[in-house]
């Protein structure tokens, strides 16, 4: 009797422990889940930590080469370290009057003023201090500049590398459209730019409001979305060399991000940076 007493504590104290295991097991499990770092890991490359005081602002814009916030611009190596130990360093805004609106490599814009980068200076100089100024900065088509800044909010994409050369996305009273830039051949012999529509076979719930568009990533108050391109005639133009591809575009919801939405910070069609500053490639 006594012998089975002591196997039935001993056998208690065995399972004790096992359920003890699990749970933790469980708890680590479910700690894992919660971790930004790894559920964007699962689906997204991690990049290597990158040390850029730019990571603590908030970011504007960010290519292979470039970190943008508000105010400022960041030259960025993601591979090497410049000599300041740092993987971005700082490059000169001359007299920045506002908060960056709009950037590509060789022009920044902000409410008011333009800036194009001076070789010489090695910063970004005001327009209005350069004597060809004008046809320098603002001697350019009114629908580019139509495309360069919507609103407050950057509610614009300038890749153009987004589905097909010249396509810009953008947002007119909440509705997302996708266009194309074409020139036209006058009888004097200039070119003319016009716009083409491009359908898009889904709009964004009613319920949501666009925040910001960069590449081909939409964010909204609730969620963020990926305009996908897609051949309708797919088997045909891929099998036959006289039938061209035709193609539809659509809104998908991304729900990784969404479902982690207030964990992110910045995303476009490149990268993300999350709540921590990690860096992933979205490639």
């Amino acid at each position: 009797m006594k012998r089975k007493i002591i196997i039935f504590i001993l056998c208690g104290i065995m399972l004790l422990g096992i359920c003890g295991c699990n749970n933790k097991l469980n708890e680590q499990n479910t700690n894992k889940s919660k971790d930004i770092k790894y559920v964007l890991s699962q689906k997204y490359r991690y990049l290597n930590t990158i040390k850029c005081e730019a990571l603590n602002e908030v970011v504007v814009a960010i290519d292979g080469n470039h970190i943008v916030t508000k105010n400022k611009i960041y030259e960025l190596n993601m591979n090497k370290l410049f000599s300041n130990e740092k993987n971005c360093k700082e490059i000169k805004i001359l007299d920045l009057d506002s908060e960056i609106i709009t950037f590509n490599i060789n022009k920044i814009e902000t409410k008011n003023k333009i800036y194009k980068y001076d070789e010489n200076k090695k910063a970004y100089t005001s327009c209005d201090s350069l004597s060809n100024g004008y046809t320098y900065c603002y001697g350019e088509s009114k629908y580019k500049a139509f495309f360069s800044f919507l609103g407050k909010d950057i509610m614009y994409s300038d890749e153009e590398a987004l589905l097909s050369t010249g396509m810009k996305m953008v947002s007119i009273d909440n509705k997302i459209k996708l266009y194309k830039l074409y020139s036209v051949n006058n009888d004097d012999g200039s070119n003319t730019e016009k716009i083409k529509y491009i359908e898009i076979e889904n709009q964004l719930p009613n319920d949501e409001m666009v925040k910001k568009i960069d590449g081909n990533i939409i964010k909204t108050n609730k969620a963020y979305y990926q305009l996908k391109k897609y051949k309708t005639n797919k088997e045909q133009c891929e099998k036959y060399a006289d039938i061209k591809c035709q193609y539809s575009y659509k809104l998908e919801k991304n729900k990784i991000l969404t479902e982690n939405y207030n964990n992110i910070k910045y995303v476009n069609t490149y990268y993300i940076i999350d709540k921590n500053n990690n860096v992933y490639s979205m490639s």
